[in-house]
């Protein structure tokens, strides 16, 4: 069991489900008054509230990162290291980032890998235009709501 001992427990998904689920965590975090949203800071404690990002809310709510605890990808496993790096390029419409990032880990479901590199070396996929989350949270939804369509779309 590794020290991010979580990530033992997490279970494949497919990466639409990923992204559902750091959806649900962000909105969490956006309730919970230890966190403030920002999308250019991972996981950092700064003093009286956390910052964290899309990928930094799966941290914090999934992961079970406390609020305390400053903590960046290269701080945790890499199966979910490449999760949260995937959320990072799809909270900015980079679907074919995303995609390489996660087409033989070990978090998505095996019978997915394939088609998620399938779709990453040999299909056109637009990215997606996304509003910046500071800008206008409800925009970026919308844009998080268009990707994670295409993501469904696309059976992955």
């Amino acid at each position: 069991m590794s020290e991010f001992a979580v990530v033992d427990q997490l279970q494949p998904r497919a990466l639409s489900e990923w992204l559902e689920l750091a959806l649900e965590d962000l909105r969490k975090c956006e309730q919970d008054p230890r966190y403030e949203i920002d999308m250019s800071i991972w996981h950092s404690s700064r003093g009286s509230v956390c910052l964290v990002c899309l990928g930094g809310a799966l941290m914090a709510q999934t992961g079970e990162v406390p609020p305390e605890r400053s903590l960046f990808p290269h701080d945790i496993p890499d199966e979910f290291a490449r999760i949260l790096q995937a959320m990072d390029y799809l909270r900015l419409g980079y679907i074919h980032l995303a995609l390489g990032e996660v087409y033989d880990s070990p978090l998505i479901l095996r019978e997915l890998r394939p088609r998620c590199r399938e779709i990453n070396l040999h299909e056109e996929i637009p990215d997606v235009k996304v509003t910046r989350y500071k800008d206008s949270p409800e925009d970026w939804r919308t844009g998080m709501d268009a990707v994670l369509a295409l993501l469904k779309a696309k059976g992955v």
